[in-house]
């Protein structure tokens, strides 16, 4: 704790007027309950957000000054069931506080970081040149002593996760002008577990989900989605973390095509999906008769391990941030419970998905992961 000016050298009286004129005070950085925060990264974002003191927040941001600086990152903390809980928020360059813009929720992976997680999808660049607010929550430790998200195994974190969303939703809609109608969901390995546990639970609050390398366990009371569920999930086929064909000693873990059949019942799709990119190592399928104008769609990366496309060291070509956002950007909310709303057409090879280049010598997918993520 630091003082304006030492007691023993200055009247009480000038004191208090030197520190009402240049607001000293002290400032404890905010710690979550396992106190994981990237130092490095905390050095360069020395202040964060502290709402654990206030009542719960609620109404529309719009028309507020945002608490967080256009093109930055800060970290945000509340309570949620008793625990104090960190997110790391970007809001984007052309944020306006009377324009209502989409918000994505992005997951990190077991043991990794919110920071660790920006950092790894560039999904911060992105919002920029896109437009939306995007937020990094940090899941707690589990009995392992590693962070992650409450997907079912013993040894996992056993707290409220899904209330924790429900808390991240609440608080940044109260605080930017977020529309309401395109909140989404994505994430990374334990993370992309989450964000299916998401899509059956908050399927009434989230519009899409995009999942990369997810390890998906059976979901506690069952997956019962309100209404047909737009999905779209890439993995690796040499993925030896969560593998494409399933562990059945990980809690179940099913293998994708089994995964995916699910959601396809689940969504009422009425065919089967249809290819609708295969160049090299990568094969795109689409199941699009889906009730309610969802889709569900999944990447198959021949050889993929268990990474995050695009991310610098991927040794991918594909690029995940993109490809989920092309996805999930295409849908809002049903404004009633049997239809999602398309806010543009569904992606296509000749659309809005970028195109992969059969010969070595050609331009890569997207721009070099090393420009996003400078």
């Amino acid at each position: 704790m630091r003082s304006c000016i030492s007691f023993l050298k200055v009247p009480l009286f000038a004191l208090i007027l030197l520190c009402l004129f240049s607001a000293c005070g002290t400032r404890t950085p905010a710690q979550t309950e396992n106190q994981l925060q990237d130092q490095s990264h905390m050095q360069q974002v020395p202040t964060s957000i502290n709402l654990v003191h206030q009542t719960a927040l609620s109404g529309n941001g719009c028309g507020k000054v945002s608490p967080i600086t256009p093109g930055t990152s800060e970290n945000i903390t509340f309570l949620s069931g008793g625990i104090e809980r960190l997110v790391r928020l970007h809001i984007p360059t052309d944020y306006k506080r009377t324009v209502e813009i989409p918000f994505v929720l992005n997951f990190h992976g077991h043991s990794s970081t919110a920071a660790k997680q920006e950092t790894m999808t560039g999904m911060s660049q992105l919002a920029n040149s896109a437009n939306f607010i995007v937020a990094y929550p940090q899941g707690t430790i589990g009995l392992d002593r590693h962070t992650g998200w409450n997907t079912g195994p013993w040894n996992y974190p056993h707290v409220n996760d899904v209330a924790f969303t429900k808390s991240i939703i609440t608080n940044v809609e109260s605080m930017f002008c977020v529309n309401p109608d395109r909140i989404y969901a994505v994430g990374f390995s334990n993370g992309g577990g989450f964000t299916n546990v998401l899509a059956c639970k908050l399927s009434n609050t989230i519009a899409a989900f995009g999942i990369v390398s997810g390890g998906m366990h059976p979901v506690a009371g069952g997956c019962t989605p309100t209404r047909p569920v737009p999905i779209i999930e890439l993995h690796g086929t040499a993925d030896k973390v969560v593998p494409y064909r399933g562990n059945p000693k990980n809690d179940a873990e099913p293998d994708i095509p089994q995964w995916l059949a699910h959601w396809a019942a689940l969504d009422k799709c009425s065919s089967q999906p249809q290819v609708f990119l295969q160049q090299g190592r990568y094969m795109a399928e689409r199941w699009s008769s889906c009730a309610g104008n969802a889709s569900i769609v999944h990447y198959r990366i021949t050889g993929g391990t268990h990474v995050w496309p695009g991310s610098i060291g991927s040794h991918e070509t594909l690029d995940a941030t993109d490809v989920l956002w092309n996805f999930v950007s295409n849908y809002r909310l049903p404004s009633s419970s049997s239809s999602p709303m398309i806010v543009k057409e569904p992606p296509t090879q000749n659309n809005v998905l970028p195109t992969i280049t059969a010969t070595p010598a050609a331009p890569p997918i997207v721009k070099n992961a090393q420009d996003r993520a400078s």
